[in-house]
């Protein structure tokens, strides 16, 4: 399964980053999304998948290893519950640029401009947001979060193919 943030281990271009607390509902649906593309992929020598947690400092040696960056989190779009977007690139830096705070140790947008300083920021980057409905001390997803988990493995899966056959090329 997914590797807790260690900074050893196999070098990957592409990386995925599952974030979240599986103990607040909803905040854990980027640690289920990562669990089944693990499952997917988990002979693809090409991924690392790495369970990000809460976030933390030791994150950002990971992030400037890798070319390339698919984050899957809780993420407040002010849409409906249980639904997922696909941030890429620029527009990935926009929403993190847009959000104020992050109920996390430190924010994804810290780590990204922590590799930027460094030049050491992936090339290709996507961000995928489900919208919570409960984030709250308790076990499981809520049922629309169930349901748009199950779109995010689709649009990840999909991103993942379309990135690996990018670079065969």
């Amino acid at each position: 399964m997914g590797e807790a943030m260690s900074v050893d281990g196999p070098e990957a271009r592409l990386l995925v980053l599952g974030i979240g607390n599986v103990l607040l509902r909803d905040d854990g649906v980027g640690i289920r999304v990562l669990r089944a593309l693990e499952r997917e992929f988990e002979s693809d020598a090409r991924l690392r998948f790495v369970d990000g947690g809460t976030i933390g400092f030791m994150l950002a040696a990971i992030i400037e290893r890798t070319p390339e960056l698919l984050v899957i989190d809780a993420a407040r779009m002010t849409e409906a519950p249980g639904s997922v977007r696909c941030f890429e690139d620029s527009a990935m830096d926009r929403f993190l640029r847009g959000r104020s705070s992050s109920v996390h140790e430190i924010g994804l947008r810290d780590l990204l401009d922590m590799a930027r300083l460094t030049g050491s920021s992936p090339r290709r980057r996507a961000l995928i947001g489900v919208e919570p409905a409960a984030i709250e001390i308790g076990d499981g997803l809520s049922s629309e979060v169930e349901q748009g988990a199950t779109v995010a493995v689709r649009m990840a899966g999909a991103l993942i193919r379309s990135w690996l056959d990018d670079s065969a090329r």
